[in-house]
């Protein structure tokens, strides 16, 4: 079972790596066809993609907002509720 486990993670692997190469490939064809007509174009990798963070991990590696933080912008909206 074990075996199976590991051997079928590196399968995967295989095609995830095939996948990121042939999408490298074309991006970068395509781009070398569009600078050629004159044009600037830029795509963002496939693995970038699948590598991308989700969005609550991208909130928790940002600072926490102090007590001063918080008592600065509950005034700032309460001066713009009053405008």
């Amino acid at each position: 079972m074990v075996e199976h486990c590991i051997s079928t993670f590196h399968k995967n692997q295989k095609e995830m790596m095939y996948r990121i190469y042939v999408t490298d490939a074309l991006k970068d064809l395509i781009e070398v066809q569009v600078a050629k007509g004159g044009g600037d174009i830029k795509y963002r990798r496939f693995y970038d993609f699948i590598k991308e963070k989700p969005e609550k991990e991208q909130a928790e590696e940002q600072p926490e907002e102090t007590a001063e933080d918080i008592i600065a912008r509950i005034k700032n909206n309460m001066i713009d509720m009053g405008k």
